[in-house]
């Protein structure tokens, strides 16, 4: 925007539009799984999770995918559980490769009537952040860290910041952010920005959430 700072409508928008990508058809209660890479993509594993606002798991279910060069498949159903809850709920879906990787991520909020006042009645979570060292160039430096929700409470809608000083570097461009992390789960992503904005500054990471304490990571 005007200020330089990526919104959450920039980072959903990157996420749909992944090569492999795993997502929520609400209108038919599947998940479905969608290869755009014009390749076969086979020996994949969709996970899907259903969760409470008390972080209880309510569903799950796993199944193996494979997929043609331009495949589009509905996998799993979500009628059952989403019709006998009409409270709201968290639906976490991951798409991983042969090799167990977590290739595709994507989380939903969901409530039957629109009511999502519960989402402020959620308990506390807590995250743990480690950040490599920064990579650099004459131009540009960037990171590479990874967060985990150590606790058993999801972390709901994670924004990750770089900061010099007292304020956030602008720009910088981070691999993903606004993300969810359900109890257990961890999320690898990168940032950079111009060198010349940290020169001579404290550089550090803030790291928060809807129900996460801010954390403050130093990186430079």
């Amino acid at each position: 925007d005007w200020f330089l700072m990526p919104n959450a409508g920039y980072y959903f928008m990157q996420n749909a539009c992944e090569p492999l990508h795993i997502q929520f058809n609400p209108l038919k209660q599947e998940v479905m799984v969608i290869n755009r890479t014009y390749k076969p993509a086979g020996n994949l594993q969709a996970v899907v999770d259903v969760y409470g606002t008390d972080s209880k798991s309510l569903f799950h279910e796993q199944k193996s995918v494979n997929l043609n060069g331009t495949d589009v498949k509905e996998i799993i159903s979500l009628s059952e559980v989403l019709n006998a809850n009409k409270r709201l709920l968290f639906v976490v879906l991951n798409l991983k490769d042969a090799s167990g990787k977590v290739i595709s991520h994507n989380v939903y909020w969901l409530s039957a009537d629109d009511d999502y006042k519960s989402l402020n009645d959620l308990e506390g979570s807590s995250v743990e952040t480690v950040a490599g060292r920064g990579v650099s160039n004459k131009v540009q430096i960037n990171w590479t860290m990874t967060i985990t929700n150590k606790s058993d409470r999801i972390a709901f809608f994670m924004r990750p910041q770089l900061m010099a000083g007292n304020n956030e570097v602008l720009p910088s461009w981070w691999s993903a952010s606004y993300f969810t992390l359900a109890p257990g789960e961890n999320k690898t992503v990168t940032v950079s920005c111009p060198i010349n904005e940290i020169k001579g500054k404290k550089t550090w990471l803030k790291i928060s959430g809807w129900n996460v304490k801010s954390q403050q990571v130093n990186v430079y």
